[in-house]
């Protein structure tokens, strides 16, 4: 299987560079897989779970937070807004934030979106720290 460059940069740093199989990853269009010699494509990015395929069946998750990719037949960049491995997730605060945003969302439309985008994050944390690596 043909392997491509993955270059993941977040505003506090370059989460990851190096020789992929393929990505998984959840764009504006939904779940794509992205193999090397795709057709150029730019694509917002969902906050979502990132798998990496360092070979075709060892992956490692991470959580993404955002942003865009700009894939190419021969590399892939993605500016995201932010970027965690599932050791770096600090699940407890994961945790409370998700209770935060629920009690939000019970008592007020105020910050509905607020409350959604927390639990959304909170949600995406959780499970990507449950993450076994697998590579």
């Amino acid at each position: 299987m043909s392997t491509y460059r993955l270059l993941i940069i977040t505003p506090e740093r370059v989460f990851y560079d190096g020789e992929i199989n393929r990505i998984v990853l959840k764009g504006a269009e939904g779940n794509m897989a992205i193999l090397a010699n795709h057709t150029p494509l730019m694509t917002t990015l969902a906050l979502s779970e990132l798998k990496i395929y360092s070979d075709p069946k060892k992956f490692r998750s991470a959580t993404l937070l955002g942003g865009f990719a700009k894939i190419e037949p021969e590399k892939v960049v993605i500016l995201a807004d932010a970027a965690e491995w599932p050791e770096e997730i600090d699940v407890e605060r994961a945790l409370k934030a998700k209770e935060m945003a629920e009690a939000t969302l019970k008592k007020s439309d105020q910050d509905l979106v607020w409350a959604q985008a927390a639990l959304r994050r909170a949600i995406v944390r959780i499970e990507v720290s449950k993450t076994k690596d697998n590579r």
